[in-house]
């Protein structure tokens, strides 16, 4: 499955909302779980004068835990793994990472 041009959109307006400073970390709770999660939400600021309204529109749910443990990325070939999909021979899927820094490829 490719990524999807409403989601390619909503990356774009929110490197906008980054770039523009209109953006906020908020704690939310999740409606379907109960849990208390860190949402990224872009700030539409509206009204004139002294009588400005925020609204606050939720674009992403950071993790919580090790994302590492919860997400699978696609395979250097295409697709993702599973038993039987290993990446070419040819290709170096060595961890090209120092100890303080993230890993370039998940494990």
């Amino acid at each position: 499955m490719a990524i999807l041009k409403g989601h390619k959109a909503q990356f774009e307006t929110l490197k906008q909302a980054f770039a523009n400073g209109d953006i906020a970390l908020m704690e939310c709770q999740r409606k379907d779980t109960g849990e208390i999660v860190s949402v990224i939400c872009a700030v539409n600021v509206t009204g004139r004068s002294k009588k400005f309204e925020y609204r606050f529109v939720p674009f992403a749910q950071l993790f919580n835990g090790n994302p590492y443990d919860l997400l699978e990325p696609p395979a250097l070939g295409g697709g993702f793994r599973t038993e039987g999909n290993t990446p070419p021979d040819d290709v170096d899927t060595t961890d090209l990472s120092t100890d303080d820094q993230l890993p370039l490829f998940f494990e």
